[in-house]
């Protein structure tokens, strides 16, 4: 591994996890920061990505924690 991939901070693997996820799924709704409503919580969650999507008749939510531990 090189350094400079050792020294990438948690905001720009933010942003490569947006990009990768952004041009896997061109016609999916992908998100940076979004919020989703906790169905029993009532409670809205910060999400670091969310990709939306349909499949056939459901509608489909995918939710990623971009994490990036030292």
């Amino acid at each position: 591994m090189s350094n400079k991939a050792k020294n990438i901070d948690w905001k720009d693997y933010e942003d490569l996890i947006f990009t990768i996820y952004k041009e896997l799924e061109p016609i999916a709704d992908v998100r940076k920061n979004d919020f989703i409503l906790g169905i029993k919580s009532g409670t809205e969650r910060r999400i670091d990505i969310s990709v939306r999507t349909r499949i056939a008749t459901h509608e489909m939510v995918m939710i990623i924690q971009a994490k990036h531990y030292k």
